[in-house]
């Protein structure tokens, strides 16, 4: 069954990547950053949810407050 989702998801993630970044790769160069920004968050909130679907992984983020108000990588 383990190995069954995981195919499931990693088909969904192969065509979720097609489906984002042809256009994107395309078009991107001229279109705004902000619809670029908001596509990137969509591909990945799609690919949250199809783990939290397919997979049953649910993802919970704690302690938000905790991470500084300027640009930094965590």
């Amino acid at each position: 069954m383990v190995a069954l989702r995981s195919t499931l998801y990693l088909a969904f993630l192969f065509l979720s990547i097609a489906l984002f970044s042809i256009p994107f790769s395309t078009l991107g160069w001229f279109l705004p950053y902000k619809w670029l920004s908001r596509s990137g968050r969509a591909w990945g909130r799609a690919n949250l949810w199809a783990l939290d679907r397919i997979c049953a992984l649910c993802i919970r983020v704690t302690g938000l407050e905790n991470l500084p108000q300027r640009p930094c990588i965590i």
